[in-house]
């Protein structure tokens, strides 16, 4: 198993270091393009729709680790009911997000300081094309088809950055880059169901209705990793959004660019948890040993953030200047504390991710919604600085972190998965 998350593990840095290229290239030409009120709205907007989109991550977490389990016990015409049940449940849901996301359009767009409602009407629309992103990904991570998982990723990435530049070149501006988002996400969409065609509509055999897991338990999962992923959500985007809530425009597009550097330190834990999750989850169905798993992912995490922040601090000022233009060095001392806090949130993200995978998370929901709770709170009332802001994030993060390692290996060894699971 150590092999394959390390083989798992290097496909998809690599691809998620050439996704966060074409990402800051779309990042940079974009600040170059746009002033800088129009560049920290898009920020803004753009953790609105990862905050909205984030949670329904659980039908990643909750696709890839059935299918795991399905595939450790020889199943596969399980995986078929199950992702049939799934795409129904996708169709309804981005529906109602439609409808009640565009109700609220006005307050949102009030909340958020954006004059114009009609760019987060698209924000919402960008939102529900894109949730049936997150089961084409499960459906892919859970077969540990890798490369699959990371083309994704870059495609939607490489499209959003091709139109985005079309549609500011052509005069759209903030609407052309909501636009090149939706358009992005409809083609990796289709691209996606093509991959996993041999699931479509498949035909239920007799004696097959009753394969799946109980409901209940799924439901108490679903439910569960729900509330871990909008956690997670939270601390992964909320700096941007209380930044634009209470700063000034000029200072939300500088805190633009830290929010940028910011996320290449994320994308190291998202990577590797994309090749732990279903390796986790298929050995600790097969014999409960999994903890083995959490240590090494959580030391690769570890030293890569701690030696990109490093660098990042090293050269924060000539980073600035080539990327982003002379316009944009106020942001420097930004740039610096939001890599610092990204560290603590990486380690979370990445504990939250594999206790979901092995269903060890009723401790880790309360935890993680109380201190998202909690964190808001405290922005809210201890808003006076940027750096205020980040050092509440980073504090929070951290001991989440460790409460939650704490508890997890204490914990005796056992296994999650039910006899009859296994034998169907």
């Amino acid at each position: 198993m150590s092999k394959e998350l390390k083989y798992g593990g290097l496909i998809l840095l690599v691809m998620s270091v050439l996704t966060n290229g074409l990402n800051y290239a779309f990042q940079v030409i974009m600040g170059r393009m746009l002033t800088i009120t129009e560049f920290g709205t898009m920020n803004a907007l753009f953790s609105l729709i990862m905050i909205a989109s984030l949670p329904f991550g659980v039908v990643t977490t909750t696709t890839a680790r059935y299918i795991a389990i399905y595939k450790a016990s020889g199943h596969d015409e399980k995986i078929k009911i199950f992702i049939k049940r799934i795409m129904l449940f996708i169709l309804v849901s981005a529906l109602i997000v439609l409808g009640i996301g565009i109700m609220l359009s006005g307050p949102i767009s009030d909340y958020l300081n954006i004059t114009n409602q009609s760019l987060c009407i698209l924000a919402i629309l960008v939102i529900s094309i894109g949730m049936f992103i997150p089961l084409i990904n499960g459906i892919v991570q859970g077969t540990k088809q890798f490369f699959n998982l990371g083309m994704l990723g870059f495609g939607a990435t490489l499209g959003k950055l091709v139109l985005g530049i079309l549609f500011v070149v052509v005069g759209f501006q903030l609407y052309g880059i909501m636009n090149a988002l939706f358009f992005s996400n409809l083609l990796i969409t289709i691209v996606g169901f093509y991959i996993i065609r041999k699931y479509w509509w498949p035909n239920e055999s007799k004696g097959t209705t009753n394969l799946l897991l109980e409901r209940k338990e799924i439901l108490n999962y679903v439910v569960i990793a729900f509330l871990v992923n909008l956690s997670i959500a939270i601390f992964s985007n909320v700096d941007m959004i209380f930044i634009k809530r209470f700063f000034s425009e000029e200072k939300a597009g500088f805190y633009g660019t830290a929010s940028l550097f910011a996320r290449l330190i994320l994308f190291i834990p998202n990577a590797l948890v994309m090749a732990m999750f279903p390796i986790a989850a298929e050995t600790d169905a097969l014999n409960g040993a999994s903890k083995v798993i959490i240590k090494k992912t959580l030391i690769y995490v570890g030293g890569l953030s701690l030696l990109c922040v490093l660098g990042l601090n090293l050269f924060t000022e000539s980073l600035v200047q080539l990327l982003m233009g002379d316009k944009f060095l106020p942001s420097v001392p930004y740039v610096r504390g939001a890599s610092f806090m990204a560290i603590p949130v990486g380690l979370l993200i990445t504990l939250a991710n594999y206790c979901l995978a092995v269903n060890k998370i009723k401790m880790l929901s309360i935890s993680m919604a109380i201190g998202s709770i909690c964190c808001i709170i405290a922005i809210e009332i201890l808003h006076a600085t940027i750096p205020t802001i980040l050092i509440i994030i980073a504090l929070i993060a951290s001991i989440l972190f460790v409460v939650n390692l704490l508890f997890l290996f204490k914990q005796p060894k056992q296994i999650h998965i039910s006899k009859s699971t296994l034998e169907g």
